[in-house]
């Protein structure tokens, strides 16, 4: 599912209705994330694209959307284990 920037929102089944021409364009720009999870999402209202990699154990695209986004970060507090 894709949310284009005017609100439009674009899944597979919309995909399978559309035009020859607008199939190509799709699979066009998809063919680069091949294996890849692509989402774009509005969030505060700003359109972020996040591309996720399921063999990744790292979580790039949340740190990125924090700091593009400028949401603040708190410390992780360790519960200490008394010895």
């Amino acid at each position: 599912m894709v949310l284009r920037g005017n609100g439009e929102v674009k899944s597979k089944s919309s995909q399978k209705e559309a035009t020859s021409h607008s199939k190509v364009e799709s699979s066009r720009e998809h063919s680069h994330y091949e294996g890849d999870f692509l989402m774009l999402r509005r969030l505060m209202r700003k359109l972020c694209s996040i591309i996720i990699d399921g063999g990744s154990s790292a979580n790039v695209a949340s740190a990125r959307l924090v700091g593009k986004l400028g949401v603040p970060t708190l410390p992780h507090h360790f519960l200490a284990i008394p010895s």
